[in-house]
């Protein structure tokens, strides 16, 4: 288990107990990660916000209900995904829309108040690497988003996305083959440079 994973288990049995701080904390670790995922689904800031502000009064108020098994951190993800969806399906709800729709404008760049490429902005690969992974599909995307860019696990990402762990697998192969293709490099460098990034 991670520190950072161990952090988190430590911060929800605090919260569950009736630590305010704790809430805190897990808010502040987290938002971060939250807004930019939230902000790649759908890009409505005051709406991707308003999805985490009531995410944790959820966890605050349902506190002693909630079970979390896995990561704090892939709770929190599938939470804001579900969240950001069915407020999306609200609003729409005169021009009904599918997740589907709504992954199609996921989004990898430099724009989301995001620290991640802050130290690489001239490197070639990069830019090979965002041009080529905006061209994938939406699901490929967010597929690759969250197990490199995120760190998550293949079991944590099936689960974020609603989908079995076959179909992770399959839609992980054919976005890496995708971007392999659009970079025009091979699958093992393709392989290194995304191990890269999940370090950073």
């Amino acid at each position: 288990m991670s520190i950072q994973e161990e952090k988190g288990k430590t911060l929800w049995s605090e919260i569950k107990k009736g630590n305010k701080i704790a809430l805190s904390t897990l808010y502040n670790d987290h938002f971060q990660t939250l807004y930019e995922y939230g902000y790649r689904i759908y890009h409505d800031k005051e709406l991707v916000e308003d999805c985490i502000q009531e995410l944790f009064i959820r966890l605050w108020s349902k506190r002693e209900s909630i079970q979390i098994r896995g990561s704090i951190k892939s709770y929190l993800l599938v939470s804001i995904r579900n969240a950001i969806f069915n407020e999306v399906k609200k609003s729409e709800k005169f021009f009904p829309i599918s997740q589907e729709e709504v992954q199609l404008n996921f989004k990898v760049d430099y724009t989301v108040d995001s620290e991640f490429f802050k130290d690489h902005l001239q490197d070639d690969q990069i830019t090979k690497l965002l041009e080529g992974f905006n061209k994938l599909t939406g699901r490929q995307k967010e597929m690759l988003y969250l197990k490199f860019f995120e760190g998550m696990s293949q079991e944590e990402v099936a689960d974020i996305m609603g989908i079995t762990v076959k179909a992770s697998y399959k839609l992980s192969a054919r976005a890496l083959a995708n971007l392999k293709d659009l970079m025009g490099i091979s699958a093992p460098l393709l392989l290194s440079i995304l191990e890269y990034w999940k370090r950073v």
